[in-house]
């Protein structure tokens, strides 16, 4: 059934691109190759969220390891001195160690880094600068590596599947409608400073099919009545849109307009999944809160 609703929801997505671009003044360059690169990322998350087992778990070490370099390439761009490998290193053990259910040693993981790179001028490391490169370090491991870690272990509440595409169907209506409204009816900005490119209409656009999506998905993936969905939906929305500044006010202090150019009209993975790894330990953590879970 999810399927088929995600189907119809691409078919309508074209058709609402098809109307635009014939009725309205506004073009978007590119805007069907943007389409069908944003199918196949789509499909990259939620195809390997059903099928589980060692497909999920290769999609989720993928996207740590990209995400975590791209995050450090970019840190290094603004001369913190961050340890990379180290850092990409730690993001994926995060990761690991959620797809093997061990919530005790990924609590304990970040701790065990932070006293490792406090204590290397200790053990002979240059002592110029040596906290600040601790401290980057450390953060570049939480985001995205440790936020996508709660991504994984949505497996522990028993309904992975149905958490896991519900937070990233919402989200991605978010971003979608947010891009189509304010390409082709936004005037106002919302945040000139941090990402110049948004607006207004945008974001009203992208929290209205945030709230729709979050009421007609929630039924069909997570058990939950329409008007609860409409809730989490309006909650989600907020904090996609959140996200996405947050990332964007990263890129600026580097002086970056993408993360990387990895995927063709959209910039790195961290471009494209920057809302969902953002908001997924909310989501755990609201989940297990809901549910009564241990």
């Amino acid at each position: 059934m999810f399927f088929a609703i995600a189907a119809s929801l691409f078919v309508v997505g074209a058709m609402a691109i098809g109307l635009a671009e014939l009725f309205l003044a506004r073009k978007i360059t590119e805007i069907w190759r943007i389409y069908g690169v944003q199918l196949a990322v789509t499909s990259w998350m939620v195809v390997p969220a059903w099928l589980g087992g060692a497909w999920f778990a290769a999609a989720m070490l993928v996207v740590a390891a990209v995400a975590s370099w791209e995050v450090f390439s970019v840190l290094g761009r603004m001369r913190l001195r961050p340890r990379r490998y180290l850092g990409v290193a730690a993001s994926v053990v995060y990761c690991a160690l959620a797809l093997a259910g061990q919530p005790d040693w990924l609590a304990a993981a970040p701790v065990v880094l932070a006293i490792g790179l406090l204590s290397a001028p200790v053990l002979g490391a240059v002592l110029e600068g040596a906290f600040v490169s601790a401290a980057v370090t450390l953060l570049g491991t939480l985001y995205p590596g440790l936020f996508l870690a709660f991504a994984a272990r949505l497996d522990d509440l028993g309904n992975r599947f149905g958490d896991f595409v519900y937070l990233y169907a919402v989200l991605e209506l978010n971003d979608a409608c947010a891009f189509l409204f304010g390409r082709y009816l936004g005037k106002r900005r919302l945040a000139p400073t941090l990402s110049p490119n948004k607006t207004r209409a945008g974001s009203i656009g992208g929290l209205c099919c945030a709230v729709a999506g979050g009421a007609g998905l929630a039924p069909v993936l997570i058990g939950l009545s329409p008007g609860h969905g409409a809730v989490i939906g309006a909650a989600l929305g907020v904090t996609g849109q959140i996200a996405d500044l947050v990332a964007s006010a990263i890129k600026r202090q580097a002086g970056v307009k993408d993360y990387s150019n990895l995927v063709p009209t959209q910039g790195g993975v961290l471009d494209l999944y920057d809302a969902f790894i953002f908001a997924a330990p909310l989501w755990f953590m609201y989940l297990r809160w809901s549910r009564g879970a241990p």
